[in-house]
């Protein structure tokens, strides 16, 4: 006999020398680093076109030797050389970041890695230096970097943090298109410095992705020593939220935490060692994996990726252009396992090759053991139905809407009614920030099942066609069957019988009826909105801050409609966006406008992509994306038309997210 049932997986192998048996791959990765687009000559920028275009050929050829297709693509740091600041003969505007797009979407499509799946972390060379010109932004780094103050200081004082954050304003434009950004609502530039995502992993494990941003300081060749890390991102990273019993946490950075590049260093690495499985950098461009022993007895792996596009070395040498290659493998006795396929450039050849100076003789890789274990495997707890929700403050909604989209229009003026009469609706425009990457089907479920006090369902013969509404009915009938009282309340658009609503059931006929008659009717069946006086009194306050004179009031007073999401405010909005001289408020006024997902806020967000500010311009570009497919030839139109080069960067970077 041959095997059992893992002989017939090709990665799963049994190492004899050990007598393990590894399972197949529990998660896989690319490993990039310092690629910089935009360096150098022309000569030297056509080599780099040859060089990835074998680095993408070879990926092709290794998935055939046995290494596991990456699930992921991480990328730690110097994507452009400039910052996108360094303009080439003969072009309007620097493209290095639009390169980087196309190329790394290039990579991810071949490899069937979607953009939500590939992971960035900015390095010194995607810091805009001429951003220091500015006296203010020039004064902060350098009192910073000299010690004279906090970097955590610096951080939590918002108009210092902003300056920080225009030092690396196009690469946060830029990797707004990628993960984690791209995965849901992107927060402000200066909230993106530094992030933390979690994947659930086969086994009942997570796994903690961290990105941290170690060239926020980063000026100059005199950065050694000079750069700090601080101890607001170890702690974001590392707290918040809690790890999970069973997590592995893998730590991006561009600079390694050996090599005195962080003046802070020693704290870093400790932190970092001592609770984080592995930890991912770039910037020296030799590519290097070790293990190394943990305070608390177990293993911790640091991993360094030569650069996927190096330099002639200053003797002349030839590049070490290179990548990795890895996969965290699950042994049978439920310990995790780590190896690392170093990939290096042979000039001779002219091709990428096994990096042999960084495995051990005879073997492809280098392998490391992970100081986790896969949780034990226990049987599912059984989970009891919730309980009937009767009183109005135990509901995330006073009513959902369920509808087919062809009856959109009429199904829009409701929800609008309802929503300025002060009722909480559920309305999917109004939610895609919500949805964006959830599991539809659980999470409308738990929607209809009774998040809102009623649901409103809109019978039609295009409802009881598609398969999305009839989901929608059959959550909404559970609920319906442990309430103590009418749930669904059915409104027709014509006569197509409705399995499950039986005939007998009362309902509103809206060819006989008016939208405005329907709302009147709701309301009565609502009864006040909760907390309605409340509510009222909050726009009320609302409004007399955005029309305030001072500029701090209409700060906070945006600031509340951001979070309050109420499109009784989308004219005074609108007017601040399109007016007003602050250019932080126009920013938060862009933001508040984007929450909303009106479509009458198209036109004020492609004006606003003209704005002197990048901050507004961005913040444009996200309401544009949250409006959807219908911005599209707007967009087109002005990337294609405007004279403006900012405006023209920004909608190129909406078009690449929708």
């Amino acid at each position: 006999m041959r095997g059992g049932p893992l002989a017939c997986h090709p990665i799963a192998r049994l190492d004899c020398r050990g007598g393990r048996t590894l399972l197949k791959p529990i998660i896989s990765w690319l490993h990039l680093s310092d690629i910089h687009f935009g360096h150098g000559s022309a000569a030297h920028g056509w080599n780099q076109h040859l060089v990835l275009s074998c680095l993408q050929a070879d990926l092709t050829r290794v998935r055939t030797r046995g290494v596991p297709p990456p699930e992921l693509i991480l990328v730690t740091g110097d994507i452009a050389f400039s910052g996108a600041t360094r303009v080439r003969d003969g072009q309007a505007e620097s493209t290095e970041y639009q390169a980087a797009s196309q190329w790394l979407r290039n990579v991810g499509q071949g490899l069937g890695i979607k953009p939500s799946r590939i992971f960035t972390v900015p390095g010194n060379h995607d810091v805009q230096r001429s951003a220091d010109h500015e006296p203010a932004i020039a004064r902060l780094v350098e009192d910073v970097r000299e010690g004279r103050l906090e970097l955590d200081a610096a951080l939590a004082d918002p108009r210092r943090r902003a300056l920080l954050a225009r030092r690396q304003a196009h690469y946060l434009a830029w990797a707004a298109g990628f993960a984690p950004a791209c995965t849901g609502t992107a927060p402000a530039p200066e909230e993106r410095l530094f992030w933390t995502h979690r994947l659930e992993l086969p086994g009942g494990l997570g796994l903690r992705l961290v990105g941290l941003n170690t060239a926020l300081l980063s000026a100059d060749d005199a950065d050694r020593g000079r750069l700090w890390l601080g101890t607001e991102q170890l702690a974001r990273a590392l707290l918040l939220p809690p790890p999970e019993p069973h997590e592995c946490i893998v730590v991006l950075s561009h600079h390694p935490f050996r090599g005195h590049w962080l003046a802070d260093e020693q704290n870093a690495d400790a932190w970092i060692r001592n609770h984080a499985h592995l930890h991912l950098s770039g910037h020296v461009h030799e590519a290097d994996s070790e293990q190394a022993r943990s305070g608390a007895g177990g293993s911790f792996v640091r991993v360094v990726s030569g650069a996927a596009h190096g330099e002639q070395t200053a003797t002349g040498g030839s590049p070490g252009h290179g990548y990795n290659l890895a996969a965290v493998f699950l042994e049978n006795g439920g310990q995790l396992v780590l190896r690392v396929w170093p990939r290096r450039w042979s000039e001779k050849n002219k091709t990428f090759v096994e990096d042999q100076d960084n495995v051990p003789p005879g073997q492809p890789y280098s392998e490391h053991p992970l100081n986790l274990k896969r949780a034990p495997a226990r049987a599912p707890p059984s989970k009891p139905l919730p309980e009937p929700r009767g009183a109005p403050g135990s509901h995330a909604y006073d009513i959902a809407l369920s509808f087919a989209g062809e009856d959109r229009e009429v199904v829009e003026h409701c929800a609008r009614r309802l929503s300025d009469a002060g009722y909480r609706v559920f309305y999917d425009l109004w939610e895609q920030h919500t949805l964006w990457g959830k599991d539809l089907t659980a999470h409308l479920d738990e929607v209809y099942r009774g998040a809102a006090r009623y649901c409103l369902l809109f019978i039609s013969k295009h409802y009881v066609e598609k398969s999305w509404t009839r989901h929608e009915l059959r959550s909404a009938q559970a609920h319906a069957l442990r309430s103590h009282r009418e749930y669904i309340l059915p409104v027709r658009l014509d006569d197509t019988p409705l399995p499950g609503v039986p005939d007998i059931v009362g309902y509103i006929d809206l060819r006989t009826h008016s939208v405005e008659r329907l709302v009147q009717l709701l309301e009565k069946k609502l009864g006040p909105a909760e907390s309605r006086r409340g509510r009222e009194e909050a726009h009320e306050d609302v409004e007399a801050l955005l029309q305030s004179t001072e500029a701090p009031n209409r700060l906070r007073g945006l600031m509340k409609a951001t979070r309050a999401k109420d499109p009784r405010h989308l004219a005074r909005l609108l007017e601040i966006l399109g007016t007003d001289e602050v250019p932080r408020l126009r920013e938060q006024a862009a933001m508040a406008l984007g929450e909303l997902r009106d479509p009458r806020t198209k036109d004020c967000f492609l004006a606003a992509l003209e704005d002197s500010a990048w901050e507004v311009r961005s913040q444009a570009g996200w309401g544009l994306v949250h409006l959807g497919e219908a911005v599209r030839e707007d967009v087109l139109q002005l990337a294609k038309l405007s004279k403006n080069p900012h405006a023209r960067l920004m909608a190129q970077l909406v078009l690449n997210r929708l």
